[in-house]
């Protein structure tokens, strides 16, 4: 049975509750032995009216407590609540401002992702603009978005990780492959890199090319069978493929610079781990684990079957 966690915030002197109810494993509170779900967005039908607050975290019924009674954790979080519960705010801008920075600060940071251009580019793009309309509000969730035709944006942890892995310099060259939306592409850039995104889902790019435009943000924006990655681009510096796939295509070695690197989220027994690899002789790939990111299949990527005696 999972440990019950009260959320009490105290706003203007009233004292409102919530209770999470969590299983094993870490969370990004650093409470020991449970998981408490991040606070950062909203239900749609709330998106325009918000309360800002702070959030104290009682514990009760842990291994360490006798049941019944709770114990201040000392940790507290800006949150997000219900306009029925205090001041009322109309500007939607001022939501997703609320919610972005609320992103850097409970879901990438705590996770030692801490880069000053990566934080920048998180804090400034506005992550709703590379989302369909119906979708927006759903932004900055800690977990994947379901676009259309079975893909997914990936969630902002995910996506830090991918970039932070691939520790791009200043004017690398950079090619993301099954770049979506275009918000992975889009971060890129902002830390300066020369990016092109590689995208075969036309719906998926027109969302692209408009956040582009909205953003401000200069991508090379190409479409293509995503397996093939850009041979006609090469060499790159930096190779990011965006989305769980099984295997690496042997031609995206001859893709990527002498001393390049390719980041993806390589499934192993079926989970995603972030890994980093750099280019063999004969199409070989070395890797690196860097964490743990499961997420949707990205399509063209699976290994071709292997026959067993």
């Amino acid at each position: 049975m999972g440990t019950q966690v009260t959320l009490n915030a105290s706003v203007g002197g009233t004292l409102h509750g919530w209770t999470e109810v969590g299983g094993p494993g870490g969370n990004r509170t650093h409470i020991r032995g449970f998981a408490v779900r991040c606070i950062t967005t909203l239900p749609p039908d709330l998106v325009s009216n918000i309360l800002i607050g702070s959030v104290d975290y009682k514990v009760k019924g842990t291994p360490f407590l006798p049941a019944g009674q709770t114990r201040s954790i000392g940790q507290t979080a800006t949150f997000l609540s219900s306009p029925s519960r205090g001041i009322r705010m109309t500007d939607q801008e001022t939501y997703f401002q609320k919610a972005r920075a609320l992103m850097v600060e409970t879901q990438i940071r705590p996770n030692d992702i801490v880069e000053p251009s990566l934080i920048g580019a998180l804090r400034t793009l506005r992550r709703e603009a590379f989302l369909p309309e119906p979708l927006r509000a759903s932004a900055y969730i800690d977990a994947d978005i379901c676009l259309p035709h079975g893909r997914v944006m990936l969630a902002p942890l995910t996506i830090a990780r991918l970039v932070h892995a691939a520790s791009v310099r200043p004017e690398d060259r950079v090619l993301v492959v099954g770049a979506g939306t275009g918000y992975g592409a889009a971060v890129l850039a902002r830390c300066g890199a020369a990016v092109t995104a590689l995208e075969s889902d036309s719906e998926l790019r027109s969302v692209a090319k408009a956040a582009f435009l909205s953003e401000s943000v200069d991508v090379r924006l190409i479409d293509g069978p995503l397996s093939a990655g850009d041979p006609e681009g090469v060499p790159y510096d930096r190779i990011l493929i965006e989305g769980k796939i099984d295997v690496v295509p042997a031609s995206f070695a001859a893709q990527i610079s002498a001393r390049g690197r390719l980041v993806a989220i390589l499934a192993e027994r079926g989970v995603g781990r972030v890994v980093v690899a750099e280019a063999l002789p004969a199409g070989r790939f070395a890797y690196r684990f860097v964490a743990d990111a499961n997420t949707g299949w990205l399509p063209g990527f699976v290994k071709a079957p292997e026959f067993v005696f």
